[in-house]
């Protein structure tokens, strides 16, 4: 019997992954960004149907440092929700030296609205090699756990203060909230 048990735990781990998984009737896609489907009362959901978000991505922009004032970044809501909960500001793929450069991401243009993150934040990216270190800058929201944000028009704004003759990636990692 014990052989058995071996040979299914075998296909279980040889078995070729999904392209998503379920777990008690909730699906979950590839790139872990929603869950969705129906958690039965039995296993402590409401048994109403409804997307349960994770932490999501924003479109990767690219940033021109040698202009100063806003970069609008799109922040895409599944249907129902309205605001977030800003995790990460991340930057990567800088063309050079950026480490001059201030900046600030705000919830409306021209550094108004809430501050994610204040005016003159410092990058500290130094180098545009790849596998070397400062070539990217990950930073956490000021109050990332206890302030929601609504973007306006679904919209967040990197304001560029002290310029820099480069370019830099960037891109938000955020929670959707109802």
């Amino acid at each position: 019997m014990k052989r058995i048990g071996y040979l299914l735990l075998g296909l279980l781990i040889a078995a070729p992954v999904a392209s998503y998984a379920t777990i008690q009737g909730l699906d979950i896609s590839p790139n872990n960004t929603a869950l969705t489907g129906t958690l039965a009362t039995s296993n402590g959901g409401t048994g109403v149907s409804s997307g349960i978000p994770g932490v999501w991505s924003s479109p990767a922009v690219s940033i021109n440092l040698n202009v100063a004032g806003d970069n609008t970044i799109s922040i895409p809501l599944p249907s129902g929700f309205t605001r977030i909960t800003a995790v990460q500001v991340q930057f990567s793929g800088a063309s050079g030296n950026i480490s001059t450069a201030t900046f600030g991401v705000f919830t409306a243009t021209g550094g108004g609205g809430a501050a994610l993150l204040p005016a003159g934040t410092a990058f500290t990216i130094t180098t545009a090699a790849d596998n070397t270190n400062n070539n990217a800058q990950e930073l956490n929201v000021t109050n990332v756990v206890t302030e929601s944000y609504l973007p306006i028009s679904n919209q967040l704004f990197v304001r560029i203060g002290t310029t820099v003759a480069q370019t830099v990636n960037c891109q938000i990692q955020y929670r959707p909230v109802p």
